[in-house]
């Protein structure tokens, strides 16, 4: 091999090398603050719903809710290890079934969460393991409502809470812009209804449900560094 043929190799390889390596580098150096949206899939869980109610009382359910979205904002906390922020999750429509298949769609979930991201230095993409927590806002569907409305005096709910942990995969495609690929556990618990019948009825009384599960998601998402 002439020394021509050698230099021709060695610019070969180096511009593989800045072309492969470099625009994730791009996309995480420098960057104060990080946003993107994740849509995500319920690949499954299970769920727990527990009512004062002695008619109801405690039912094991699975958890067959099927699509919802994720968007975020983290800031730089410490370059190219540890981001910060915060992620909104909404989920339009939770389903569950019980045993038997009968199955009830009991309203939306929306989660306000501070999320940490710890940052893992690969040579061709960004890799990240991420944990979150924060509060859950429920939304009764017209389903579980049915049984209760013109029955019961509807209080407000308070917030429920909520807990995950996950990891993410990122490609960028051009500087400053990625797509990636997240997989993540959530375990929830929220109140899901609080009202008391009236007075005048023979059976009046309060009756407060709770719902409480785990799912787990996978999202494919659009990323971008400023």
């Amino acid at each position: 091999m002439t020394h021509r043929h050698l230099l021709g190799a060695l610019a070969l390889a180096f511009a593989f090398t800045t072309l492969t390596i470099a625009p994730t580098q791009v996309m995480a150096k420098g960057n104060f603050i990080n946003v993107g949206v994740e849509p995500f899939i319920v690949l499954g869980g299970s769920a727990n719903f527990e009512s004062s109610d002695a008619n109801v009382g405690k039912v094991e359910l699975k958890d067959l809710s099927s699509t919802g979205v994720t968007a975020y904002a983290l800031f730089t906390i410490i370059p190219l290890a540890l981001d910060a922020g915060v992620v909104i999750h909404h989920l339009p429509t939770i389903k569950l079934a019980t045993e038997e298949d009968v199955t009830t769609e009991f309203g939306s979930e929306s989660d306000l969460n501070l999320r940490l991201r710890f940052n893992i230095p690969t040579p061709y993409v960004s890799t990240a393991i991420r944990a979150e927590g924060g509060l859950t806002s429920f939304s009764p569907g017209s389903d579980y409502t049915r049984t209760l409305d013109g029955v019961f005096e509807e209080k407000d709910s308070p917030f429920g809470f909520n807990f995950g942990a996950g990891a993410e995969v990122k490609y960028a495609v051009i500087p400053l812009l990625s797509v990636g690929l997240g997989l993540d556990f959530q375990y929830y618990n929220f109140q899901t209804f609080e009202g008391t019948k009236p007075s005048s009825l023979v059976d009046s009384g309060e009756r407060v449900d709770d719902l409480s599960g785990n799912r787990f998601k996978i999202s494919l998402g659009i990323h971008a560094g400023f």
